[in-house]
């Protein structure tokens, strides 16, 4: 019965110790209040020790920061993210723009205006592996080893998912427009490319401009000896001396490299009255090759089905072009140089008669019908199970069909290659005879 009564009292305590907490809270509730109005309201972070100086960090995972002013826009970054999280487009200006890009922290000189550069951190694996590759440092995770660069951010959570994704790049319109980007500012805002102005007309074929006349000098015959000459010439005529002065300073030129010597007395000579520069005048005109009388029509040699023979003859008929020679003349000029190489053949007759006369072909005699031979299925022979004996009577069975042999033929000499080669069993013996019981 005293146990009863103790488990009362007991009980009553508790309940009245725990009331008069909960009557403290209620009374001091603004001193003691528990819950924080985030995220206007922020727990500060202390200063803290983790046992070894931050400079030590391997990797800190935290969010990724671009210092823009050195993103060169070389897309490293982008490559090695496995998430593609990182967007980046650049401008660059082009050939001949004074459009000036700027220099990195590191002195490099960038080619490119790096109109966008955003990070998705809604999709982003924290994984560090961007910041490796990239030749500028210029994108790092902060804090850590990079603290003072950027401190660490414990916390960056947004209301939107937009509000996540960092934009660090932001050149004005102005600066792209310089940068040449004008057809990506249009592609950005959903706009036709700005039309190009026409293109001014080509300027009208130059006359031929004066040149230095290297004749004299060419006739030195020895190699090292010319290159010094010329070397020697060509500064003299550059610095406007007359032919006379130019062949003393050759000569001059020669004799401190120990190369000159009496058989040069004429090529002096030679320089002292020579005209220093070609005569200006009219540009050369391409020459075109006249078609020989008749207009022979160089195709037709196609028709040749030797690769040596159709080479031999085209040249020929090129060469003969050129001299300007008429039709029958270039057909003996074929002709000639057929002979000689011993290709002159009933084909080539036959050719030639049509390239002399391509209205008048000779018309072939009709060839008399063959009579139809029983054709073999190479098939047959995938019951070969031995996959080496196979391909060697696959390989028999097509170069004499190749060589126009009868069936007969082919089945025995399909049968004496794979004997000769040790191959030939009396199963495999019996598949190849089959090949014309199945023809």
């Amino acid at each position: 019965m005293g146990e009863y009564f103790k488990n009362i009292y007991t009980g009553l305590q508790s309940f009245i110790a725990g009331l008069q907490l909960s009557l403290h809270h209620y009374h001091s509730r603004k001193k003691l209040v528990a819950t924080l109005q985030y995220p206007h309201e922020k727990w500060p972070v202390e200063e803290r020790h983790i046992g070894f100086d931050l400079q030590e960090y391997n990797v800190v995972r935290s969010r990724l920061h671009v210092d823009i002013n050195d993103c060169i826009g070389c897309n490293q970054c982008v490559r090695a993210c496995p998430v593609d999280c990182i967007t980046i487009e650049s401008v660059k200006p082009p050939k001949g723009s004074e459009f000036d890009p700027g220099t990195t922290s590191n002195g490099t000189q960038k080619r490119m205006l790096v109109a966008r550069f955003d990070i998705d951190l809604t999709e982003c694996m924290f994984c560090n592996l961007c910041t490796y590759p990239c030749p500028e440092d210029c994108i790092y995770m902060v804090g850590g080893p990079n603290s003072a660069k950027h401190q660490i951010e414990y916390e960056y959570s947004k209301r939107d998912r937009k509000d996540l994704i960092f934009r660090f790049a932001n050149p004005s319109e102005e600066e792209i427009i310089a940068a040449g980007g004008a057809d990506y500012l249009a592609k950005k805002k959903g706009l036709p490319p700005p039309e190009k102005p026409a293109a001014e007309p080509k300027a009208k074929p130059k006359t031929a401009e004066p040149k230095i006349n290297y004749e004299p000098v060419n006739a030195i015959t020895d190699r090292m000896t010319r290159s010094l000459a010329k070397k020697a010439y060509t500064a003299a005529v550059r610095a406007g001396k007359t032919a006379s002065e130019t062949a003393v300073a050759v000569k001059q030129a020669l004799e401190e490299a120990g190369k000159y010597s009496s058989d040069l007395d004429t090529v002096m000579e030679s320089i002292g009255k020579a005209e220093l520069m070609t005569q200006a005048g009219p540009a050369p005109e391409k020459k075109v090759v006249e078609q020989p009388a008749g207009g022979l029509d160089i195709k037709l040699l196609n028709d040749l089905t030797d690769r040596m023979t159709r080479g031999i003859a085209k040249k020929a008929f090129m060469a003969a072009t050129r001299e300007g020679q008429d039709a029958k003349a270039v057909v003996r000029s074929i002709q000639t140089a057929l002979e000689a190489a011993d290709k002159f053949t009933d084909e080539v007759k036959a050719v030639l008669a049509k390239l002399e006369s391509p209205g008048e072909a000779p018309v072939k005699p009709a060839a008399a019908p063959k009579t139809a031979a029983p054709a073999l299925n190479i098939k047959v022979l995938n019951g070969i199970s031995d996959k080496m004996t196979r391909g060697l009577a696959k390989k028999t069975f097509m170069a004499a069909q190749r060589a126009g042999k009868s069936p007969a033929d082919i089945v025995t000499e399909v049968k004496e290659t794979l004997e000769d080669a040790g191959k030939l069993t009396p199963e495999f013996a019996k598949i190849i005879d089959s090949l014309r019981e199945d023809a």
